[in-house]
């Protein structure tokens, strides 16, 4: 097996050699199995027949109560054991083990170890000697959390966890197992577990606010991403119910309550284009907005009206286009390097709106074919010319013989369109273009947005006679 050299460092398995295991496979009654992420390994309540041993991927063992509210236990992944205590008793489970990736386990028939070796192999002993050795370092480790949860405050309890992990680690600075969203979920019951994980930080960074207690729900789970607001709509008397587009939710509705209230912690990160860290929580089909820590604002945006105009284009063009609750990490990227462009670098508007245009489109499922022209297939042709209806280059001999609404490019702004979309995020404003090549670029780009939308956008047209009025 390949997952041998993941076994060797399974604690069930320590002190055997990779033939030795291969050896003791068939004893145990090892077979293995496949799982997707979501699917649960083993559910509270169900017998445990074999012990479990992760081979790939990653899972949590959960503890749910009576009204489907969720704990934490621990998170575990490769070479890590789960069930082996309740499988030696043949015991019910109390726990839930559910995957929250794509991987693979080996069940093993733990009991088989306490019973005489019918090939009587040399290291049945010492697999007895590592169960035992397992099953007594998970009793300590219940006692540890025992002494953590019998502090009288959470402060107090929170504390001695973080003392016994610097103990372990021999120095105050120190990682602790689970990443933010796992410690949220290990500190509070849930109903359900959503969000993408953040990479592991540091004990320091331990983030653990209670949550709002609901008659439905006795805690609601809080989870934390960045998102900016493409939209916000003003309801109620002080409220907003802002359109947030997320790195890991997707594009969501959150309702920010007092948001509008003088003083409100809330009101910055609730401005139209306000890029931040946001702490959320879910209640029925909704999002609320908890806390908002602001990254940028784009200050210098808000301060032209034209600017103000374009960015907003560009939000409510993300807002239509884009779907609810599928992430678009590329897009988010898109747009905020956009508004730094015009923020920071004070990029020419008319090339920035284009290219915004251009690779939101093709990163939405509409990307122009521009490899060479798509009758003749000339890969740079003299004369090129775009057709905005069908997405296509053409060359000027091959499009004498086509229908209308072609847009005549010259080199510089064909080479523009290439570079925007085979470039790096990076550099895909790493170019200048004026007089008539810039202004070819630009409506070839709008051409296209528009023809392949199929709709106007009140914000261009306010952006439009800005223009025309300046």
């Amino acid at each position: 097996m390949d997952e041998l050299n993941i076994l060797t460092e399974c604690a069930l398995f320590w002190g055997l050699r990779r033939a030795q295991i291969r050896e003791m496979l068939p004893c145990l009654s090892a077979r293995q199995a496949r799982f997707r992420r979501g699917q649960f390994l083993l559910r509270a309540g169900d017998r445990a027949s074999s012990a479990g041993i992760i081979l790939s991927g990653e899972a949590e063992v959960l503890q749910e109560d009576f009204w489907g509210n969720r704990n934490l236990l621990a998170a575990i992944g490769p070479g890590e054991l789960f069930a082996e205590a309740f499988a030696c008793a043949h015991a019910v489970s109390p726990v839930s083990v559910q995957c929250t990736t794509d991987g693979s386990v080996l069940y093993l028939n733990v009991r088989a170890v306490f019973s005489p070796c019918e090939k009587a192999c040399a290291q049945h002993k010492t697999l007895l000697q590592n169960l035992i050795r397992v099953l007594a370092e998970k009793n300590m480790q219940l006692n540890e959390k025992a002494g953590f949860l019998s502090q009288r405050t959470t402060r107090e309890k929170l504390l001695a966890y973080l003392s016994a992990q610097a103990r372990r680690a021999g120095s105050a600075s120190f990682r602790i197992p689970f990443d933010r969203q796992q410690r949220l979920r290990a500190a509070f019951p849930l109903r359900a577990v959503r969000g993408k994980n953040h990479p592991t930080c540091k004990a320091t960074t331990l983030y653990t606010p209670w949550c709002k207690t609901t008659k439905r729900s006795f805690m609601s789970e809080k989870l934390v991403t960045k998102g900016i607001v493409l939209r916000a709509t003003a309801t109620k008397e002080a409220d907003y119910i802002l359109n947030i587009l997320t790195d890991s939710l997707g594009r969501i509705a959150v309702v920010a309550r007092g948001a509008r209230r003088k003083g409100s912690r809330i009101a910055a990160g609730s401005e139209l284009l306000a890029f931040s860290e946001l702490v959320l929580y879910q209640r029925g089909n909704w999002y609320y907005l908890d806390e908002a820590s602001t990254i940028s604002l784009f200050d210098g945006i808000r301060q032209d009206i034209e600017l103000l105009s374009l960015a907003s284009y560009f939000a409510e063009m993300t807002g239509c286009v884009t779907a609810e609750d599928e992430p678009v990490p590329e897009i988010l990227s898109l747009l905020l390097n956009s508004l730094y462009a015009l923020d920071t670098l004070q990029k020419p508007q008319s090339i920035v709106k284009a290219a915004f245009e251009l690779k939101f489109l093709a990163l939405s499922g509409y990307e122009p074919l521009l490899d060479g022209c798509a009758v003749c297939g000339t890969h740079n042709p003299k004369e090129p010319v775009f057709d905005a209806q069908q997405g296509v280059l053409l060359c000027r001999e091959c499009a004498d013989h086509g229908g209308g609404g072609l847009l005549p490019l010259d080199a510089g702004s064909f080479a523009a369109m290439r570079h925007v979309l085979f470039s790096e995020p990076k550099r895909m404003l790493s170019f200048s273009l004026s007089g008539e090549t810039e202004k070819r670029f630009a409506a070839a780009c709008e051409v296209f947005a528009q023809v392949q939308l199929d709709r106007r956008f009140k914000t261009l047209d306010f952006y439009k006679s800005m223009k025309i009025d300046n």
